[in-house]
């Protein structure tokens, strides 16, 4: 049975190697030309070369013909297996850069290394002699350092390509996978049915296979080659697709019995010609800008990537800058309670009757406190929303008296500035569903600004219901607003242009913290003007009790 398989592979191998040695041929000239200075391609072509001479030589071994040098060229064949294998760890590690990234002492050490295999080999310490009958190789010590070796060699070079198959993506990572396949499978039979065999039983039945085990390597990446186009071979493999049409077609004219098919077929030839120069051209143009956009995609890749750091660090450091000022401003919100509560103290007159002199001045300290609580509270307000940690109280209470609670705080301010300050509202009840102090705050902060940017002339604050819905219009005759203003009126740090004309100064949150807390509860803020000079109208708009959604508003609150 064995005597009959031996025989059956020794009559096709001469078979699979021609076209091994064809497939290896086509594939160096177009590999190596491809790209000359790619150390890729240099060291697949030299494997592809080593691998013909390796074949070759285990060939011509075992021919009848030569069984006086049947030792020889099996010791050369096995020299060339060791340089393979040298080669195979050089083409995993370097594929598909275009130079050799391995360290200058590590390269040295495995041509050493390759270096004292291929002489062992080559010498009778490796294949001492062959059988008399079969003319198969016996083997001596000199094979087990080979063994060891290129054993490693094997294992490092599968171990790279599972790396790249691991860090890279996309087109690389299929070529890396189909090449790993490849070699993984050659190695894996060369070292199963041809290495083990020979040092365990001095047999080498199996050697006649070793031109499979390289058609399997070959062809799968031939493969990879083809389907990503590695080396960028579609240019070559075009250009003498075209060449070879061209010399059949023009050796047919010098073939032809007549003039008219002289004529004809010269004719072709042009028609041919000119067709190939184009489709050549069209290749080479489509190459290069495949190549632009790979280029493009991989800077883009790299800039996205320091783009996502650079976001990630941003967020961090305004993640810090929230929690400062969330810190801060607790810290400065004590002492100015005690400030506001013992200014407030003794205007009252809790600790006496105080000069009007000394009036005057706790005056102006109780109303600057009172600003910057306002401040700080915007403050406080800002961090909770963008740390997610804005929570809210939810009741159901009345918009108009809410309302009407704010308006009377301003009613001196407004006196003090000769402003007609004013409210109106139908009889009955204006019930919402929200936190009364957030909601107080918003109408404090709308009914504030509307005095602030009103140098003279009135406010008038309107509460209204229908349609499910409580409004609350706060109209004043003031510096007014342009079209381009009331776009970004409702972010960060935003203000009037017209604030320095009338002395006003604040932070520019007050609006944006107004917008989040009535969005939260279901509502929205809406700003009017005519125009410059012309006043403005701010529109507070809340669902009423009945028609919330209290789920979605706890939700906001959670």
């Amino acid at each position: 049975m064995i005597e009959i398989f031996s025989n059956i592979v020794s009559e096709l191998e001469l078979f699979f190697l021609a076209g091994v040695s064809i497939g290896s041929i086509v594939l160096i000239f177009t590999i190596y030309y491809s790209n000359k200075k790619s150390a890729t391609n240099i060291i697949f072509s030299l494997l592809s070369i080593f691998i013909l001479f390796w074949l070759w030589s285990g060939y011509i071994a075992g021919l009848p013909e030569i069984e006086s040098l049947a030792i020889f060229f099996h010791r050369l064949s096995i020299m060339f297996a060791a340089l393979m294998s040298a080669l195979f760890l050089l083409f995993a590690h370097t594929i598909p850069s275009h130079k050799i990234m391995m360290s200058q002492r590590n390269f040295v050490l495995i041509l050493l290394l390759t270096a004292v295999m291929a002489i062992i080999n080559i010498s009778p310490y490796a294949f001492t002699h062959t059988t008399d009958n079969s003319g198969n190789p016996i083997a001596g010590l000199g094979i087990i350092p080979f063994a060891i070796i290129s054993t490693l060699f094997s294992v490092l070079a599968i171990y790279f390509l599972f790396k790249k198959t691991i860090e890279y993506s996309g087109v690389r990572q299929y070529q890396s996978i189909l090449i790993l396949i490849g070699i993984s499978l050659m190695l894996l039979l060369l070292i199963g049915t041809i290495l083990l065999p020979i040092i365990i039983y001095g047999n080498g039945i199996f050697l006649p296979l070793i031109s499979i085990y390289a058609l399997i390597f070959m062809g799968i990446t031939a493969y990879a080659i083809t389907k990503y186009e590695l080396f960028n071979i579609k240019i070559i493999v075009t250009e003498a697709v075209i060449i070879v049409l061209w010399i059949i077609i023009f050796s047919q004219i010098f073939r032809s019995n007549t003039i008219i098919e002289r004529a004809v077929d010269s004719l072709i030839f042009v028609s041919i010609l000119i067709f190939g120069i184009y489709l050549i051209r069209s290749v080479r143009r489509e190459i290069k800008q495949r190549e632009h956009i790979e280029k493009l995609a991989g800077e883009l890749r790299e800039v996205n990537k320091a783009l996502f750091g650079a976001n990630e660090k941003l967020k961090e450091l305004d993640k810090q800058k929230t929690e400062f000022v969330s810190i801060a401003s607790h810290q400065l919100r004590a002492p100015l309670t005690a400030i506001k509560g013992y200014s407030s103290m003794i205007l009252e007159g809790s600790f006496g009757k105080v000069p009007k002199k000394i009036k005057e001045k706790v005056d102006i300290v109780f109303e600057s406190s009172q600003k910057l609580v306002r401040v700080i509270e915007d403050f406080l307000n800002i961090t909770r929303i963008e740390l997610g940690k804005m929570k809210y109280e939810l009741t159901e209470f009345d918009l108009k008296n809410l309302t009407e609670q704010v308006l009377k705080e301003y009613e001196a301010t407004a006196k003090n500035q000769k402003i007609k300050l004013s409210f109106t509202a139908d009889k009955g009840e204006y019930l919402v569903y929200g936190d009364s102090g957030k909601i107080g705050q918003v109408i404090s902060n709308v009914i504030d600004n509307a005095i602030k940017y009103t140098p003279a002339g009135s406010v008038k604050v309107a509460v209204k219901s229908g349609d499910g819905k409580v409004r609350i219009d706060v109209t004043d005759t003031g510096v007014g607003l342009e079209a381009e203003e009331i776009e970004k009126l409702f972010q960060k740090f935003v203000r009037a242009d017209d604030e320095g004309k009338i002395n006003v100064k604040g932070t520019g949150l007050g609006m944006f913290v107004a917008k989040q807390i009535i969005e939260a509860h279901q509502g929205q803020i809406i700003a009017n003007s005519p125009g410059k000079d012309q006043g403005s109208t701010f529109t507070l708009e809340l669902p009423d009790a009945a028609s919330a959604n209290r789920e979605e508003i706890k939700q906001a609150g959670e």
